[in-house]
């Protein structure tokens, strides 16, 4: 009898027997086949208070997690060693402690810190494969540094020795780019499964972060957490919707609290011209420093989220607030059938998306909840077609 079929001959595709032969064997005389790797991580310092300042710390640890999953041995590359109790976990190696303890290195990759050439050259002597990845707008960054940061030095590309280029899908329309800013062969490029867990957002609190239903809908809060460092997340076009909503549903009193808003508060075009014709908003528009996420969480735990990304519509505040079960209205190209998403081309729609996120989510949570699991599970470090690939990867960089 096939145990994978149900009597009556109903077959059920989620009892299909999966093919795992990628998976690391728990019993060390049992490995078929299967080269353990030596990865080192280089990326920059990651500890409790840089946590959620960039993306890419936590971008490193998953990394992480993920090698470790598929039975492989990372190290996180920092030029101070392991010096803060979240490390303390890790497998932590300096720049110079590469060359003394002279181990064997199969894979190099750097992701937000880079080394210099020369010693790219030694790893690759020893038979390091050199790759760089890119987890960020890396042209867009590119051109606003020049146009607007004229007198700062930003030592984004340190080229040299490098093998491969790989990318996260979302920034396909960079990788030619990045081929040819690191003198890459345009045949060593590759996109790279994007990938995310909940490891971190809720290290160090008190009580899992959850979303609270609000006693009226009328008073909840809508929180704006893009950076307003670069035209790709602002706040800009998210204010205009809120007003608009406002307009249209003057029941609803709640405050815009704009994380991030000190750098809006530097601008003079904003603070005297497009916020005093927020009419429909005025007073209400409250600008704060930046907090991390675990902040915004527990200060507004009945809150409603608005982003606007563009070109840039992976990210890791979406699964953080998924998981948590918060409603965040988003535009991320991708992830159209995911959550409340909206097209910045369909006005009306979106603004309709905004409404019913702020006036049903409660009613909407057992599907908000599927539509989280299935999204999350689909960039999860344990998905099989997601280990499939990266260890294919690996093993064939």
């Amino acid at each position: 009898m096939d145990i994978y079929k149900i009597p009556g001959n109903v077959e059920l595709t989620s009892y299909k027997r999966d093919n795992t032969d990628f998976l690391a064997s728990l019993f060390s005389n049992n490995i078929k086949n299967k080269k353990q790797k030596t990865i080192l991580l280089a990326s920059n310092n990651f500890n409790e208070s840089t946590m959620f300042l960039n993306g890419l710390g936590q971008n490193i640890a998953i990394f992480y997690h993920l090698f470790e999953s598929l039975g492989h041995i990372p190290y996180f590359v920092l030029y101070n060693g392991s010096s803060n109790k979240l490390l303390n976990y890790y497998n932590v190696i300096t720049p110079n402690d590469i060359i003394r303890k002279n181990i064997h290195i199969d894979l190099y990759i750097e992701i937000g810190m880079s080394l210099d050439a020369s010693t790219r050259n030694y790893l690759k002597s020893i038979g390091a494969k050199i790759v760089k990845i890119y987890l960020g707008n890396i042209l867009n960054i590119d051109i606003e540094v020049i146009q607007q940061f004229k007198s700062m030095f930003f030592n984004h590309h340190i080229t040299g020795e490098v093998d491969d280029i790989w990318m996260s899908p979302h920034y396909l329309q960079n990788l030619q780019y990045g081929l040819g800013i690191n003198q890459v062969s345009i045949n060593k490029g590759r996109i790279v499964p994007y990938v995310w867990d909940p490891i971190f957002i809720n290290y160090g609190v008190s009580k899992p972060l959850q979303w609270v239903a609000p006693s009226d809908w009328r008073n909840t809060d809508i929180i704006i957490m893009d950076p307003n460092i670069s035209f790709q997340k602002g706040s800009f076009y998210s204010l205009l919707l809120i007003n608009t909503f406002a307009k249209q549903c003057k029941e609803w009193k709640g405050n815009i609290i704009v994380v991030n808003g000190d750098k809006l508060n530097m601008n003079n075009n904003i603070k005297n011209f497009v916020l005093p014709r927020l009419k429909y908003i005025s007073g209400r528009v409250k600008l704060l420093d930046r907090l991390k996420i675990q902040e915004v969480l527990e200060q507004y735990p009945s809150g409603c989220f608005v982003t606007c990304q563009w070109t840039n519509p992976f990210n890791y505040m979406t699964f953080e607030l998924m998981y948590s079960g918060f409603p965040i209205i988003h535009n991320s190209d991708g992830w159209e059938t995911f959550g409340y998403y909206y097209s910045i081309n369909k006005w009306d729609a979106a603004v309709l998306t905004l409404e019913n996120a702020i006036k049903k989510h409660s009613e909407n949570m057992p599907i908000y909840k599927s539509h989280s699991a299935n999204l999350l599970w689909k960039h999860s470090i344990y998905n099989p077609d997601i280990q499939r690939e990266w260890e294919a990867i690996i093993q064939n960089p």
